[in-house]
């Protein structure tokens, strides 16, 4: 089983999971946020969710970060930039990305074993006051905090 990166939290059911928040597992200056639906969808071994997103240029990227964060406790994302100024590395549960942006992901068998997240509806809208804010959002496969198991959604 691989650690994922949202604060050193194992994916996986098969471990108890760490406290989000400890400081020895802080990965970024915005870990004091409080993810309580991030936190117990690691503990029921749900599956979630890294993509990217892209921010239009010439914007303030630490305040859009900041903006994401606040929408709601089941959307984490770093406040560093992923590759480039303008990108952030997310991490989300299937059900914040569908509420969020409209986007519509399922589990897949992976051809090389495991499953994986296989985009059925791609993101129709970004949340309100970000509307040409972002330039591009996407999937990171195989993300962090997926280590490739089955998981059924009730």
């Amino acid at each position: 089983m691989r650690a994922a990166l949202f604060h050193g939290v194992w994916s996986g059911a098969r471990e108890p999971p760490l406290n989000l928040f400890q400081p020895h597992c802080k990965v970024s200056s915005m870990a004091e946020l409080d993810k309580p639906a991030l936190r117990a969808a690691t503990q029921r071994g749900e599956p979630l969710a890294d993509f990217t997103i892209s921010f239009a240029d010439g914007l303030d990227f630490t305040d859009l970060t900041r903006q994401l964060n606040h929408l709601a406790d089941d959307i984490f994302v770093h406040d560093r930039p992923y590759y480039t100024p303008s990108c952030r590395l997310v991490v989300a549960t299937k059900a914040a990305l569908e509420r969020e942006f409209g986007w519509v992901i399922r589990r897949a068998v992976c051809p090389s074993g495991g499953y994986w997240w296989e985009v059925v509806v791609e993101p129709k809208w970004f949340p309100i006051g970000l509307e040409g804010c972002i330039v591009c959002i996407g999937l990171t496969q195989p993300g962090g905090n997926d280590d490739g198991q089955p998981f059924e959604w009730k």
